[in-house]
Order: structure tokens, then C-alpha cells, then sequence
């Protein structure tokens, strides 16, 4: 993939059509428009059910897609590509044409004008950097909702999410039912793997001038004020336990961070790597010398990923953490066999 998953560590940071009439529609549910969403910059009313969506953030689409209605464009911000293999059956059950992409570059550099040319009624932009004065823009050329206010701008939680989305688009029923199956589709993998329950784990997004970088939990007295982020949320959903004093690592905008002396404290039950063993990130992992002594390394318990699972981790939406959790069933189960011999590595 054009885009290494260990980018996480600066994602935190990063700032941010077809012209066809018979685009795929939300279902018009002729009593519930007009409609209005609350978000960060206010109230954004929406008129009637929308026909024309173009998705802004960078994983928006994948709630659109779930809840039926494909995109008539959407921003492509690491890759030439916004439907991914979590989000095909979806996109195929969606119908119509296919998305048009608009490269980071295009919105960068022609700005609203690159969403206005596909003459959206709906603009989706919650996990975007988009600024009050952006949102102002935006909402010139269509009904435009972003995050909720009380997340930053990459922190609104997937469940969240995918219930504003349900709301614009005329489905908040539709929405807390998958928002239900997603979460229930995780608790299965946790009640069929009793032994993960209560086992200490990490979650390390990649390496970055002598810090470590782990992924945040959003529980209550985390320093990171966003939403349990990609793992921070799918590792506590199947069982295991983060250590809390990871969470007091960060300040309030970025993963937490651990040096390369307090690297013993990655001594737990189970880590998990958001990218391959093979990849450059992991042979730097495994040249610290206090990292191949830890009991974890020695006894096979710590897990990467491919690229797909860790690019789905770090989308971190309704479709990609289930998809994900199924991914990675068999490498945690082999992580904790007591086996230093199993491969914990994707077959």
C-alpha cells in the first residue's frame, strides 16, 4: 500500500464525480425531512434526503457505504482508492456508478471548488481537520456536517460517527442497528476466546525519534481527549487490558508516546504491531536491544500485521474493526498458546 500504516504516529498531526442523476439515494423518508444535525460548528439543516453525497474525511465513506448510499466522490487522502476489503460488500450492495476519487492534492490546491464540481446536496466531513472558517466554505456549496464537539477533529468515535451519518442521511435507525451489529459481530470473537479476558496488552503504532508510539483508549482519565482509536478500542472489546498509565503518556492532541528507556514496560501478555514483521518499521523495532529481551518478544507474543489488517485498524470504523478482529482471531489465539514455536503471524 502506498502508505505505510505506521504513519499513525503523525496522523494525529496532519492537517487536513460522477455527474450522473441516477447516483444511489438514502431512503426518502417523507416524514423526517427537513432534517437537523448537530455537530462541532453548530446546526446544519438538511432539506430532503440526499442523492449527491461527497465524503471529506478520511475514512468517511465507509459509514455512507453501510448504511447503503454510495458516494458520488469522496477524498482518497493515502491512496488511490477509498473502498477497501472491508468496505467492497458494502459498496457493491450500494449499487450505482463507481466513486469518483479526489486526491488530498486536488481538495488542497483547488479547495471547495474540487467538492462544488460534483454538486453535492450532503458533505460529510467528521474525521477531517476542517476549520470554522473551512466549515463556513463548505457549507456554501452543500449541507456539510463535521465531528461532534466535544472530540478533536480526529477523535469522534466510529459509533458516533456512523450515527451522524444516519442521521443526515434520514437512517438513524438503520444506524444504531449496524452500530449494534458491529459492536456484537467483536463481542463474539471475545466470548469464543475466553482466555483473552484480563490479559495485559499494547497496541504500538511505529517508531519516531526514540518514542514508541501506542494507540489511545479514550477511557475516562486519558490525557488524549479523542475516542478509543483503532485498537485502543478493538483490544479492551475482545478482553484484553491496556495498561492505564499508557494513557497518561500523551498530551491532548497526540497517541501517547514511550521513550526507548521505559521500553520494558512493554512486557505484557500480548503486543499487537499495526504493520508486517517485514516492514522496515519492525526490523528498527527489533534492532532496541531492550526490546529483544522482553519476555514478549522471546516467547512469540508479539503480533504484526499485514498491511491490509493495519491500514483497517487505523480507518477504525464499523466495517474495518470487525473485519479486522476476524483477521487477527488466530494470530492472538497462537500470541497466547504458550507456545513460543506458533507463528502469530498472518498465514
Amino acid at each position: 500500500m502506498a502508505a505505510s500504516v505506521s504513519v499513525l504516529l503523525s496522523l494525529f498531526l496532519v492537517a487536513c464525480g460522477s455527474e450522473s442523476e441516477d447516483a444511489p439515494q438514502a431512503d426518502d423518508a417523507s416524514s423526517g425531512f427537513p432534517i437537523s444535525v448537530e455537530h462541532k460548528f453548530g446546526v446544519t439543516e438538511i432539506p430532503s434526503a440526499p442523492k449527491r453525497v461527497v465524503t471529506v474525511g478520511y475514512n468517511d465513506q465507509d459509514a455512507v457505504l453501510a448504511l447503503g448510499v454510495k458516494p458520488v466522490a469522496s477524498v482518497s487522502w493515502f491512496e488511490e482508492k477509498v473502498v477497501y476489503p472491508w468496505s467492497q460488500q458494502a459498496a457493491d450492495a450500494a449499487g450505482g456508478d463507481d466513486i469518483e476519487l479526489i486526491t488530498a492534492e486536488e481538495l488542497e490546491s483547488g479547495g471547495p471548488e474540487a467538492i462544488a464540481a460534483y454538486k453535492p446536496d450532503l458533505i460529510v466531513a467528521i474525521f477531517s481537520f476542517l476549520t470554522e472558517d473551512d466549515y463556513k466554505e463548505y457549507s456554501k456549496i452543500a449541507p456539510t456536517i463535521v465531528g461532534l464537539k466535544q472530540f478533536p477533529n480526529d477523535g469522534t468515535p466510529w459509533q458516533e460517527q456512523t450515527k451522524l451519518v444516519g442521521q443526515a442521511l434520514g437512517k438513524s435507525d438503520e444506524a444504531d442497528r449496524i452500530v449494534a451489529d458491529a459492536e456484537d459481530a467483536i463481542a463474539a470473537i471475545a466470548e469464543r476466546n475466553p482466555e483473552f479476558k484480563g490479559k495485559s496488552a499494547f497496541a504500538g503504532s511505529g517508531l519516531a525519534d526514540g518514542q514508541v508510539g501506542l494507540y489511545p483508549t479514550g477511557r475516562a482519565g486519558s490525557t488524549y481527549e479523542g475516542g478509543a482509536y483503532g485498537p485502543g478500542y478493538l483490544l479492551p472489546a475482545l478482553g484484553f487490558e491496556i495498561p492505564a498509565e499508557f494513557d497518561k503518556l500523551s498530551d491532548k492532541v497526540t497517541a501517547p508516546l514511550l521513550s526507548y528507556e521505559l521500553i520494558n514496560k512493554l512486557d505484557t501478555d500480548v503486543g499487537l504491531w499495526t504493520f508486517p514483521r517485514e516492514e522496515e518499521t519492525a526490523v528498527e523495532l527489533n534492532k532496541i536491544p531492550t526490546y529483544k529481551e522482553l519476555n514478549l518478544v522471546k516467547e512469540g507474543r508479539d503480533v504484526f500485521t499485514d498491511q491490509a489488517v493495519g491500514v483497517a485498524l487505523n480507518f477504525s470504523t464499523l466495517l474495518s474493526l470487525p473485519w479486522a478482529a476476524a483477521q487477527l482471531e488466530p494470530q492472538l489465539v497462537a500470541a497466547l498458546d504458550g507456545d513460543p514455536s506458533t507463528s502469530s503471524d498472518l498465514q
